[in-house]
């Protein structure tokens, strides 16, 4: 056991976030904050893209799946390898 003592707002990312940071955090409800740490597999079309793709996240549609935030976008450009330059633009389109 350790006898340091950790503050609460410290236990969030520690002394290093930026006053910014702090403030987007404390904004955050608790329900938008855990939907940070979700993904959201794009359609595919009815294509498997990978193993059990659908047993965390299910097939919801991209707007109810992002209604209160979204870490991250898993596997937007599916299985296949892709040129960066082409799918940085239908990214950016999207």
């Amino acid at each position: 056991m350790s006898d340091v003592q950790v503050r609460p707002d410290e236990a969030v990312g520690g002394p290093g976030l930026s006053p910014r940071v702090r403030e987007i955090i404390a904004a955050l409800s608790l329900e938008e904050k855990l939907a940070q740490i979700s993904g959201h597999w794009v359609d595919h079309g009815g294509n498997v893209v990978a193993p059990m793709a659908d047993v965390m996240g299910g097939n919801s549609a991209y707007d109810e799946a992002t209604r209160l935030g979204i870490g991250h976008l898993t596997r937007v450009y599916g299985t296949h390898p892709v040129e960066p330059g082409e799918r940085r633009t239908w990214l950016h389109r999207a």
